[in-house]
């Protein structure tokens, strides 16, 4: 076979020499119902697409908790198999960035600010400290424009199973 996941159709399986059961229309009707449930629950035909995520977000790092991953089924319960995955825009980071800003915030020739009201040098120091706050962000976003995408990278984490009702899901 081509893979793991090589799918063996009932003529294949006869080729095959593999015994073969041809279903009533009754039992292919709910075979092929519940084929369709398990499409639903595993989320079979919604591909996760990390490039279309990262960009329709417009972000550098997205996560998608619990995608189902494998279901075991028995009457009472339903035990599905979840995950967590990340998606991170890999960049090259250029050797030497240019970055440059001017937080030339002198007051004009001739003001002692000694002599300024205490609140003008109050409304100074906060519009010093939003700057202060505000320079990391914008390093990060000029990097960032710099930077070429080279891939995405994406890696999975927190798998578990958990149990659900026929009724929950």
């Amino acid at each position: 076979m081509y893979s793991h996941g090589h799918a063996i159709g009932r003529m294949e399986a006869t080729e095959l020499g593999l015994p073969v059961d041809k279903p009533d229309d009754n039992l292919e009707t709910l075979i092929w119902n519940l084929y369709q449930e398990y499409e639903r629950l595993l989320q079979i035909v919604e591909p996760i697409d990390p490039e279309e995520l990262l960009t329709r977000e417009n972000k550098e790092e997205y996560a998608i908790d619990s995608i189902p991953i494998a279901i075991i089924e028995t009457i009472p319960k339903v035990d599905v198999f979840e995950l967590n995955a990340i998606f991170r825009r890999k960049r090259q980071v250029p050797t030497n960035p240019q970055i440059n800003i001017n937080m030339n915030l002198g007051l004009p020739p001739g003001i002692d600010p000694t002599k300024l009201p205490q609140n003008f040098q109050q409304i100074v120091q906060q519009l010093m400290g939003q700057i202060a706050q505000a320079v990391p962000q914008i390093v990060q976003q000029e990097i960032i424009r710099q930077s070429p995408i080279v891939g995405i990278e994406g890696r999975t984490f927190g798998g578990k199973w958990r149990e659900k009702t026929n009724e929950n899901i």
